[in-house]
C-alpha cells in the first residue's frame, strides 16, 4: 500500500500547484465539478481547496478530468509526465 500512499501524495502536490493556477474559482469548476454524484456530495461538505481531505480516487479522477489543462500549462517536469491519463485509469483500477 505503500505506492498508493505516494501516489496520493503526489497527486496532491500536482493538483495544488497547478489547478488555483488555471481558475480563480478552481475548486469549484476544476474540482467539484468533475467529481461523481458521490465524491461531490463528500466533497462539498469539506471546506474550500481542501483537497487533502479527498481519496484518491477522487484525486485521480480530478487529474484525469483535468489533464488536458494542466498538461498545457507547461507542466513538462516529471511529475506531470508521471501522472498522464493512462496512468491515473490503471490506478483507478485498483482502488
Amino acid at each position: 500500500m505503500e505506492i498508493l500512499a505516494l501516489l496520493n501524495q503526489q497527486l496532491l502536490t500536482l493538483l495544488n500547484n497547478t489547478l488555483p493556477k488555471l481558475d480563480l474559482n478552481w475548486w469549484q469548476l476544476l474540482v467539484l465539478d468533475k467529481l461523481t454524484f458521490q465524491q461531490k456530495t463528500f466533497a462539498t461538505n469539506l471546506p474550500t481547496n481542501s483537497l487533502e481531505k479527498l481519496d484518491l480516487a477522487a484525486l485521480l479522477r480530478i487529474a484525469d478530468q483535468n489533464w488536458n489543462d494542466i498538461a498545457n500549462q507547461g507542466q513538462s517536469n516529471r511529475e506531470a509526465y508521471a501522472c498522464n491519463p493512462t496512468t491515473l485509469r490503471a490506478q483507478a483500477y485498483f482502488v
